[in-house]
């Protein structure tokens, strides 16, 4: 068992903290995503965890708002596991409302907590359907029935979910800015170029203007992290297909060593030669 907890992510040089880190912009969102049109900034609180105090458990954005507490988190790859993951995030973010407020959970007085809801905004490219719900149930090792934590997924990709995306100015910008990079990369451009004129395209028309006006240089960087973490899951991605294929194949040979078919002619279907049979053969392939 490794001891050593895994590498955390930099939250803090990611575009999508940044940008929703403000309240003005975090109201925006919380407005889009609940039908509400609450216009005072200063009625939500910036929640998010502190990496300093909750070593290995941040998430991107969480806020309070008209007594609801709502945990917002970027994804560009798909992760079965966010239902747990932000079941922890919100024990930890009551951990805190209750010792800023003072509340005694030992008394015979009933806690009243903020209602909670944990949303993911996926912008990845791999094939994700507009809305969809995760379950903590469905990671649970003994099924079970009458209770339930459920994070609620939309796709931000361009095409999708536009009533939400433009219900908010920033998330549209972040939506569409992201896109435009992936798209003049994709022309074989150069990333810090494509970042470059994926800006002047947003900025031509309105879409983060300002925080791109300002702070040109600092998008970059956030972006070159954004696809250092992109390339990284896809490397281990492809690392992991290669093997899993390589072990099938692996797998089929023996099953025809076993039945007795000749090494000649396992090489002409599995399309190799008669010494990697012969190799695998004397290796010992797992034939259970």
């Amino acid at each position: 068992m490794n001891a050593n907890p895994p590498p955390q992510r930099k939250h803090k040089d990611r575009l999508f903290v940044r940008l929703f880190s403000k309240p003005a912009d975090a109201l925006s969102l919380f407005n889009a995503l609940n039908g509400t049109s609450y216009q005072n900034p200063s009625e939500l609180h910036i929640v998010t965890l502190e990496d300093a105090v909750y070593v290995g458990w941040k998430n991107d954005v969480a806020i309070l708002c008209h007594n609801h507490l709502q945990l917002y988190e970027q994804q560009s790859t798909i992760n079965p596991n966010m239902p747990l993951r932000d079941f922890i995030y919100c024990a930890h973010e009551y951990e805190g409302f209750i010792k800023r407020m003072k509340l005694d959970i030992y008394g015979k007085k009933l806690v009243k907590i903020p209602t909670p809801k944990c949303i993911t905004l996926y912008n990845g490219v791999e094939e994700m359907p507009e809305y969809a719900e995760q379950h903590l149930s469905d990671a649970f090792i003994n099924p079970t029935s009458g209770y339930e934590w459920t994070v609620y997924s939309y796709n931000i990709n361009p095409g999708y979910n536009k009533t939400l995306i433009n219900s908010c100015h920033t998330l549209k910008g972040y939506s569409i800015f992201i896109d435009q990079i992936r798209q003049n990369h994709r022309k074989d451009m150069d990333l810090k170029d494509a970042i470059q004129m994926s800006a002047d395209f947003c900025i031509a028309r309105n879409l983060l203007k300002d925080f791109l006006l300002k702070h040109t240089g600092e998008a970059l960087n956030m972006i070159l992290s954004l696809y250092d973490e992109e390339l990284h899951n896809q490397t281990i991605f492809e690392e992991g297909m290669s093997q899993g294929i390589n072990q099938g194949r692996n797998q089929i040979i023996s099953n025809m060593l076993q039945a007795g078919i000749p090494i000649e002619t396992i090489a002409q279907i599995a399309q190799t030669s008669t010494a990697d049979i012969i190799a695998l053969k004397k290796s010992g392939v797992n034939s259970d």
